[in-house]
C-alpha cells in the first residue's frame, strides 16, 4: 500500500478470498446438513429393525424428523405446535407457557381448534 492507496490488483484477491470464503462456508453448512439427514436415517433404520420406537427419546427423536402441526388455541389465541404424540393424545407446545395434552377428537373439536397450516 503507499500513499494510502491499494497496489494494484487488491480488489481483486480481496473479492476472491471472499469468495473462496462464501464457497467454504456454503460447503461446509451442506455438509453438516448431509451427516445430520443420514444420522437421522441410520437411526430410523435401526429403530425399525429392532422395533424399539417404545422409548420417550426415540419417539421425540423421530418427531423432530417430522414436520410439525401447528394448531391455534381459538379461544385465547395461542398457537401450539404437537411436538410428540403417543396413543392419540397430542403433547402441544407454546411459545411461552406451560404445555398442554389433547386428544385427536379435542383437536378435531373446530370451535375450539384451528389446525394451522
Amino acid at each position: 500500500m503507499a500513499n494510502g492507496r491499494c497496489a494494484v490488483g487488491a480488489p481483486a484477491l480481496i473479492a476472491d478470498h471472499r469468495r473462496k470464503v462464501r464457497w467454504r462456508t456454503e460447503r461446509n453448512t451442506r455438509t453438516v446438513q448431509n451427516e445430520t439427514k443420514a444420522e437421522q436415517h441410520r437411526l430410523q433404520q435401526a429403530l425399525a429393525m429392532n422395533g424399539t420406537y417404545d422409548s420417550t427419546l426415540f419417539q421425540r427423536i423421530d418427531a423432530q424428523c417430522q414436520p410439525l402441526l401447528r394448531y391455534l388455541h381459538k379461544l385465547t389465541g395461542v398457537r401450539y405446535a404437537a411436538i410428540s404424540e403417543a396413543g392419540g393424545i397430542y403433547e402441544l407446545s407454546p411459545i411461552h407457557g406451560e404445555r398442554k395434552h389433547a386428544s385427536q377428537e379435542q383437536l378435531a373439536d373446530a370451535e375450539v381448534w384451528q389446525k394451522l397450516v
